[in-house]
């Protein structure tokens, strides 16, 4: 029987701008993005889970310098416009609507 093959590589797998975690505050959802887009990739963000119809999102806010981002819900996804130059480090967006289903 033995021991099964050991799995080589790098582990954690590093993020990438598809990687989010969420935490909720008040009436405010958090979105911490753990990868921004690099300078040569589409500066927006896409989140899945905030769909058109399964959330109604009313204003999304980039937490450095509390900016307003322009987003848009398409039929599959939360897509939001981000600034160019946020470097490499993760970056929190602070979302804000109906959102049944999230604790919201």
């Amino acid at each position: 029987m033995g021991l099964p093959p050991v799995k080589r590589g790098v582990f954690p797998v590093p993020p990438t701008t598809a990687d989010f975690r969420f935490t909720i505050k008040g009436s405010a959802l958090y979105a911490i993005g753990l990868k921004p887009p690099a300078e040569t990739e589409k500066a927006e963000a896409k989140l899945t889970t905030f769909h058109k119809g399964h959330a109604k999102v009313e204003r999304v806010t980039l937490l450095e310098g509390a900016r307003p981002l322009k987003f848009r819900q398409e039929a599959d996804a939360l897509v939001c416009e981000l600034p160019r130059g946020l470097g490499d480090l993760p970056y929190a967006l602070k979302i804000e609507g109906a959102m049944n289903g999230f604790g919201v």
